[in-house]
């Protein structure tokens, strides 16, 4: 696993049980070994990525059974998908005039939005959030392991927080500060 990818992920599982997050906790999956996992991949004929690897390789995302999304969320707006369940909609939005040829999803939000990662174009790896609703789908993060450690400090910083309900929030002008000091050289978060 890479260690820049392990040391972001653990922050983030402690977040979520400093928050008393329990339901995510629990639902989170045992990560998968290393040859299933290599095997699933290139049957699928997904290019190598470390990256995705590492965050399979530490939970192959959660069990959706009769939980709320909301609770599921492992950042605001999303949860992480299994691999099976990444490989399935790589696969039904294949023919999407939207979706990219290379893209795998990882983080769902269960209403037919992603994040993706795009290992198609020579965009080695770069993350992108596909809207059902937009046409275009931009570069949010050059790789998976800096989308996880921006999603990481957001947690230490406080930008994502429980509110008095219980749900996770997001300070956005906060998260798109911390974006653009975390990623300068992505176009996404230089835009005002």
């Amino acid at each position: 696993m890479d260690p820049t990818m392990a040391q972001a992920l653990g922050r983030i599982e402690a977040a979520h049980a400093r928050l008393g997050r329990d339901t995510l906790l629990r639902a989170l999956r045992p990560g998968l070994g290393a040859p299933d996992l290599d095997r699933s991949l290139t049957d699928a004929g997904l290019p190598d990525d470390a990256f995705v690897r590492s965050l399979f390789r530490w939970h192959d995302g959660v069990d959706t059974d009769g939980a709320v999304l909301g609770d599921l969320w492992l950042f605001p707006g999303f949860y992480p998908l299994s691999l099976e369940d990444a490989l399935l909609h790589a696969e039904a939005f294949r023919s999407h005039p939207r979706w990219g040829a290379g893209w795998l999803p990882v983080f769902a939000d269960g209403g037919g939005d992603f994040y993706v990662v795009d290992r198609g174009d020579g965009r080695e790896g770069a993350v992108r959030r596909f809207r059902m609703d937009e046409w275009d789908q931009p570069v949010e993060f050059a790789n998976l392991a800096d989308m996880v450690r921006t999603v990481a400090t957001a947690f230490d910083d406080g930008i994502y927080h429980v509110d008095d309900e219980g749900w996770l929030e997001v300070d956005d002008a906060a998260f798109a500060g911390l974006a653009r000091r975390l990623n300068p050289g992505v176009r996404h978060w230089a835009e005002p």
